[in-house]
């Protein structure tokens, strides 16, 4: 089984959403939702990006590809951080994993 059904049933959760709710904001129906979520059917890729782009989360986080539920550095970049603040935070960030593990 695919991580898919989970992971899109868990993030809609997360984001506060119904199937319903989820369902008009990707111009689908409910049952639609519902069978994705049981794993009774898989989106066609245009809907899988419109889910991903509605729940502010990756096409790979909800294929399983991968454990980052969104854009690593999406969160920095709405704190208006320059690039060089971004470098200086992901030095500072290695050197307390280096210590911390």
């Amino acid at each position: 089984m695919t991580a898919f059904p989970t992971r899109l049933q868990t993030i809609r959760k997360i984001k506060g959403l119904s199937q319903e709710d989820l369902s008009k904001q990707v111009n689908t129906t409910k049952s639609t939702i519902s069978n994705y979520e049981n794993g009774h059917s898989t989106p066609s890729n245009d809907m899988l990006i419109q889910l991903a782009d509605v729940l502010e989360t990756t096409t790979d986080y909800l294929l399983g590809r991968t454990d980052l539920s969104h854009y690593p550095d999406s969160d920095l970049i709405n704190l208006n951080l320059t690039p060089k603040e971004i470098e200086f935070l992901k030095g500072c960030l290695l050197q307390l994993r280096s210590i911390f593990g």
